[in-house]
């Protein structure tokens, strides 16, 4: 990850928190092989653990100052993480549910 995207990434933590997640961080894990171009963020939702993976070309496509937070609610991330376990923004911000 650039830090040039820890704006966007931080706008994404404060936009779980609003909806009411708990626990609200960065993955430990970032970047395998296989996922190079997603940024993890875990929290909790009534106890049970939630991954939310952003591309992180679409966030380097919206530096705007509330752009991401925009886009996740435009694509309700926080109700269909709060009925998944995981949610993937790919790179075009199509959404990708298990």
């Amino acid at each position: 990850m650039d830090e040039k995207e820890r704006p966007q990434i931080e706008e994404a933590k404060e936009y779980l928190r609003a909806a009411g997640f708990a626990d609200v961080e960065d993955s430990p894990h970032q970047r395998d092989k296989f996922e190079r171009d997603l940024y993890a963020i875990l929290m909790t939702w009534m106890g049970a653990r939630r991954i939310l993976r952003v591309s992180t070309i679409w966030m380097s496509d919206h530096p705007q100052p509330g752009a991401i937070r925009a886009g996740l609610e435009g694509r309700s991330v926080a109700d269909k993480l709060k009925g998944h376990g995981q949610v993937t923004v790919l790179d075009q911000g199509s959404i990708e549910e298990p």
